[in-house]
């Protein structure tokens, strides 16, 4: 009984209140629009600056009359294999983040390391890099079999809610991003923003366990495309 009102309320938070949808994909002239909205963009890195606190990347060109700056600060630089201006210096990139404004610049600040891809990998031979790369967004974005309210119908019957976070009082948004193939399946998931230990493993349990997707498409031609929703993991009450 207990577990039916958990999943009741599980969808009826995320369907009503998220609403979720992948990113908006967008341009970095347009960034100034998109202030306090999570978005993905993809640009090249037009040039570099490192601080003592910070690690700086200018997202645009010469030509644009908008930058955007992706600042990642000195703990985070942790994160990543080397530092961030190593890594996408000179490159085209993929980043998935809010948009702020700090002292009159826009920027994105970027905590983890998977908010940063590398739009298309050095190094492949042409015919492997198009087989191979991944879209952020295409013309028909990938769905699950029913929708939005399918897939949060499915993630209500099959979570679990861990005891120790019932215990805690635990709850809220988990954000997870995965790889929609060309065939549907579901690879790469990962989790971008986790609630605990437990919450995470049994969304990313959920997650590997599920049906295929219906793919997405570019040009009618199906692709592989990254795919991003939020999951809402809600405790009706706290066991003390």
């Amino acid at each position: 009984m207990k577990k039916t009102v958990l999943s009741v309320l599980f969808l009826m938070i995320c369907v009503l209140s998220l609403r979720a949808q992948p990113p908006q994909s967008i341009l970095v002239k347009d960034a100034s629009k998109h202030i306090g909205k999570t978005v993905i963009i993809c640009d090249s890195v037009y040039s570099i600056k490192k601080t003592d606190k910070n690690s700086l990347l200018i997202l645009g060109d010469k030509s644009s009359p908008v930058l955007l700056t992706l600042a990642v600060n000195k703990v985070n630089r942790a994160k990543f294999t080397k530092d961030p201006i190593e890594l996408f210096k000179n490159k085209k990139i993929c980043v998935t983040g809010e948009i702020t404004q700090y002292n009159g610049q826009l920027q994105i600040e970027i905590n983890e390391s998977q908010q940063i891809i590398i739009a298309n990998p050095i190094g492949f031979p042409v015919a492997q890099a198009k087989d191979d790369f991944v879209y952020t967004n295409v013309e028909v974005m990938p769905d699950f079999n029913g929708g939005i309210p399918a897939f949060y119908r499915y993630m209500a019957d099959h979570i679990n809610y861990p005891e120790s976070a019932r215990i805690a009082g635990i709850s809220g948004r988990i954000l997870a991003k995965f790889i929609v193939e060309k065939d549907g399946s579901i690879t790469n998931i990962e989790i971008i923003r986790g609630l605990s230990k437990d919450c995470d493993e049994e969304a990313l349990r959920v997650l590997k366990a599920m049906p295929k997707f219906i793919p997405g498409t570019q040009n009618g031609e199906k692709v592989r495309c990254y795919y991003t929703v939020p999951l809402m993991m809600v405790a009706k009450d706290k066991i003390n």
